[in-house]
């Protein structure tokens, strides 16, 4: 527990790097993928799929 308080800062640093990725590259991926689609409505469909950081 103590370590991962003393690596707190940097995993979520590295969550929110994930989650961000994530979401972009499949909003960009749903846009591509689905006629017709806002990349804004891509993008709250990404966010719906990302992972959950609990």
């Amino acid at each position: 527990m103590r370590e991962f308080l003393h690596y707190r800062r940097e995993i979520l640093v590295l969550v929110l790097v994930l989650v961000l990725i994530t979401v972009v590259g499949i909003g960009y991926l749903i846009y591509a993928m689905v006629p017709g689609i806002l990349l804004v409505a891509a993008f709250a469909l990404a966010v719906v799929l990302s992972p959950i950081v609990p």
